[in-house]
């Protein structure tokens, strides 16, 4: 976990993957990451457009 707050909680990840695949991954793991907060019923906030 990289900070908490009381409205935020920023968690970092790091891994290797291959060259020119960084953006696959990192496509593929927010997808991942936003289907399992879902299906546990935990909301997102999004930045508000300005």
């Amino acid at each position: 976990m990289q900070s908490l707050a009381g409205d935020a909680v920023v968690i970092r990840i790091v891994l290797k993957t291959a060259p020119g695949k960084q953006g696959d991954v990192a496509r593929e793991l927010r997808e991942r990451v936003k289907a399992a907060f879902d299906e546990a019923g935990v909301s997102v906030a999004t930045p508000a457009a300005g």
